[in-house]
């Protein structure tokens, strides 16, 4: 088989919009030199909303700002059609391939999102026919997916948008598509609206892989099967090297004017250069080497204590995951000589790759039904008062592992009553229903960390948004009506200023948020972000005193301080379910 034969399917997972239209501009140009055979790329993007070329001004409804308050960005492409929204949980896909007739590139794509649809149990059809408005794949009057493609000599770029479980409300905020009275829908929608049709056949969904996993497969052997091509997944660093010549290219072209040049990036899962990107771009190049000798104030005595040796051969034995040891947290002895310990369920398996975080990542395998059970008989044995119960990302997940959350804690409610719970969930990517499953079980403190300030989100935080993380915290305040408290942490050391800091703080009491806590970043290996500063005690206890000020009910601030960090004192026992 050579490799004209051959379609590379790359899957990005969460990516930028700006940084996916940088990375197809190099793959193109690596196509048209033959560098590449035809690529598929797929991911999904933050929040977003792109004008095509043929979209008019009056088709932002809302305006500019409102969309800022939500979140979402506002983004001009060149590609046809007009505005149309990206978020999380539907799946784009970029072809860029060589293409001779646009229109029937455009029939392909159809074709293959109808099949793919097919195959779920839900009957689509395309309407080109009456309009190029009407591009895109439809069930019956609803879109459910839309298509829009730019061709330069002879290469694709763009492609289309399938809504799987993502959010549809941001579609109603703009004239979606062109068409003012578009109904937009989602397969999961679809899927629901079967299932619960009364005149419909019965359409129990008997799959248990997430639905977002196997529509990303199918995706991929539909469209290949319609090019008569062989799907080959490659890694985003294969693909970097086949543009390497390229990038190298474009260097030396910026290289006449250095101080105006924008830095080349490639997509890319480098923790320590996100998208492509040098790091010491946006924190400066002053930053801390990794071997160096740290501040006094740093230092902390090797675990080691009785009760500490006791607690790590148990979780050997039941083969449990802790954060305190997959992110190397400097007060594990601490705390477990103290009867508190922080419970990684889900895998130690992120589909995040955030530029801090030791914890490692890739395409999570694990699942264990009796997770929950094994969870809850450790916390009884040790004897622990305060459990913390998080996870990795499982954005793979329909859920997004919030059923793992809800059924840990009825377990330890059923086996240690005595114990309080905290989850320290991530963002479920915005979705409400998930969030609404976790706090049905009444935590005692929900706590959702921002980690970094917001301007340091593309950095070190790609696939998060802050303005989403906040509004996670804010729903969980107003679900737990009163009886769950909020909580939320960051890290200074990545360039943020004080003022930055106080932003982030008051940001976090506009919505709710209880218990704060602020820790200093320490740089677990060369492969992650580098530190900029160490800051003294004394910054942090300025931060502590601030955030005082602002309301916050209970902050801990200082070098070596963790989301998890002396947690048991953070919430008084009257305002946990134990006191009810």
């Amino acid at each position: 088989m050579s490799s004209r034969d051959e379609l590379w399917v790359c899957d990005l997972g969460a990516t930028p919009y700006r940084e996916a239209t940088t990375l197809q501009d190099l793959v193109r140009e690596a196509r048209l030199e033959d560098r590449t055979p035809d690529v598929l790329l797929l991911l999904e993007h933050p929040p977003v909303y792109t004008r095509g070329r043929r979209a008019k001004a009056d088709e932002l409804t809302l305006g500019e700002e409102f969309y800022a308050t939500r979140g979402i960005e506002v983004i001009d492409t060149d590609r046809g059609g007009r505005v149309t929204y990206h978020g999380p949980g539907q799946l784009v896909g970029y072809p860029i391939m060589r293409v001779s007739d646009v229109h029937a590139h455009l029939r392909a794509i159809e074709r293959t999102l109808v099949e793919v649809l097919a195959a779920e149990g839900i009957e689509a059809r395309a309407r080109v026919d009456e309009g190029p408005d009407y591009t895109g794949v439809w069930v019956d009057e609803r879109k459910i997916a839309s298509i829009g493609v730019h061709l330069s000599r002879g290469v694709s770029t763009h492609g289309f948008a399938l809504n799987v479980e993502n959010d549809l409300e941001p579609f109603s905020w703009v004239v979606a598509c062109g068409l003012p009275d578009v109904q937009m829908t989602s397969l999961q929608a679809e899927l629901e609206r079967a299932r619960t049709s009364t005149a419909g056949p019965d359409r129990a969904d008997t799959n248990t892989r997430p639905l977002s996993t196997r529509v990303r497969e199918r995706v991929a052997e539909r469209f290949a099967d319609v090019h008569r091509r062989v799907p080959v997944s490659v890694t985003a660093e294969r693909l970097q090297e086949a543009a390497e010549r390229l990038h190298w290219a474009a260097e030396r072209l910026h290289g006449a004017d250095e101080s105006s040049a924008a830095p080349v990036r490639i997509a890319t899962r480098s923790r320590a250069n996100p998208g492509g990107t040098d790091a010491r771009v946006h924190l400066g190049a002053d930053v801390r080497p990794l071997r160096e000798r740290k501040p006094p104030w740093l230092k902390v005595p090797a675990p080691g204590g009785e009760r500490y040796r006791a607690l790590k051969s148990l979780i050997t034995t039941e083969n449990l995951h802790t954060v305190c040891q997959e992110a190397a947290c400097p007060n594990v002895g601490e705390c477990w000589e103290r009867g508190t310990a922080t419970f990684m369920i889900l895998g130690d398996t992120c589909t995040r790759r955030c530029g801090f975080c030791n914890v490692k990542t890739g395409r999570p395998t694990w699942h264990d039904p009796l997770e929950p059970a094994r969870v809850a008989r450790s916390i009884a044995r040790m004897g622990l008062r305060h459990a913390v119960i998080t996870s990795v990302d499982r954005d793979d997940l329909a859920d997004k592992g919030a059923g793992a959350f809800a059924a840990v804690i009825r377990q330890v409610r059923r086996q240690a009553p005595a114990c309080r719970v905290e989850v320290l969930t991530p963002d479920f990517q915005g979705q409400e229903m998930p969030l609404a499953r976790v706090i049905a079980e009444r935590p005692d403190v929900f706590n959702h960390n921002v980690e970094v300030v917001p301007r340091l989100y593309p950095l070190a935080r790609r696939g998060s948004e802050f303005a989403r993380s906040c509004r996670v915290l804010a729903l969980a305040r107003e679900m737990g009506e009163g009886e769950v408290v909020t909580k939320s942490g960051l890290m200074v050391g990545l360039g943020e200023t004080g003022d930055e800091m106080l932003d982030a703080f008051a940001r976090l009491r506009d919505h709710g948020v209880a218990v704060l806590t602020v820790g200093q970043y320490l740089r677990p290996s060369e492969q992650h972000l580098p530190v900029v500063r160490y800051w003294h005690p004394d910054e942090f206890a300025e931060l502590e005193r601030a955030a005082y000020e602002m309301g916050f009910e209970h902050v801990a601030a200082g070098p070596l301080v963790r989301s998890s960090y002396h947690a048991d004192e953070h919430v008084p026992l009257e305002r946990t379910a134990l006191a009810r």
